[in-house]
């Protein structure tokens, strides 16, 4: 992996792939990340960032105009757990460490910090967000397969396992071995919707398509609410930044 600075972009990191049918450029608030194949030569990485030079300034100013920082007022809080950040001087060779407050639902946890830690920097934003993520996954696997286990009984589903996955794009997927895999954000969204994405993968463990008759399921199974269950859904999303106490789903 090559890194080196490319002003105005910042540091630009390019990891070699095996596996990389073409160049691919993930834009950061401060640098680049490029994935190639060996077979790429850094000239033509710089020729194509340079062709695209407008473009990429013009993302990162966007997304440094939006970003949000997980720090000291960085605060999540549902039915299930709640978290909070703080500093801790007693905190020094790690960057920070997640402390349960509590050992029952909802449970209690404390993000603690190392006192000079710079929270800004995006490596370590990016560090705390996968372990904040971790958590929410762990938290998340029991509550979300026992309803999933309750409906699957209240309306007569075999279901093989259930798992929980931290998704950006999608709410859930049901595989042909009656596998279900769901957003483990869900245990953020208020109960009806969250039962509504659940009813809709189980539906697909009859119709492994989205035809007429996988919605008269769904419609059938919430009252036929589907339109309006699935018109209230995206108003949600997997930005942790949707759901901190400030914008609390109750």
């Amino acid at each position: 992996m090559d890194t080196f600075q490319c002003e105005p972009f910042g540091t630009v990191t390019i990891r070699r792939r095996h596996d990389a049918r073409s160049i691919r450029i993930r834009i950061k608030t401060d640098g680049l990340l490029v994935s190639a194949d060996y077979y790429t030569s850094d000239k033509q990485i710089l020729k194509l960032i340079e062709q695209n030079r407008e473009a990429i300034l013009k993302e990162q100013q966007s997304l440094k105009s939006k970003k949000k920082l997980i720090n000291e007022d960085f605060r999540l809080r549902n039915r299930y757990f709640s978290l909070s950040i703080r500093r801790d001087d007693a905190i020094k060779r790690l960057l920070f460490t997640i402390k349960a407050e509590s050992s029952v639902m909802p449970y209690k946890f404390t993000m603690r910090c190392n006192s000079k830690a710079d929270l800004t920097d995006e490596e370590t934003q990016e560090h705390m967000l996968n372990a904040i993520n971790k958590l929410i996954r762990n938290v998340a696997n029991e509550p979300l397969r026992e309803r999933t286990m309750q409906l699957a009984k209240e309306f007569g589903f075999e279901v093989n396992s259930v798992k929980t996955k931290i998704e950006k794009s999608k709410w859930g997927s049901c595989s042909s071995r009656k596998n279900i895999n769901l957003s483990a954000y869900l245990i953020f969204l208020p109960e009806h919707i969250r039962d509504f994405v659940i009813i809709h993968e189980l539906c697909h463990l009859k119709e492994m398509n989205h035809s007429s008759r996988f919605h008269d399921l769904v419609n059938k199974y919430t009252g036929g609410k589907e339109k309006e269950f699935e018109k209230e859904l995206k108003k949600y999303s997997s930005n942790i930044f949707d759901y901190t106490a400030e914008a609390d789903v109750k």
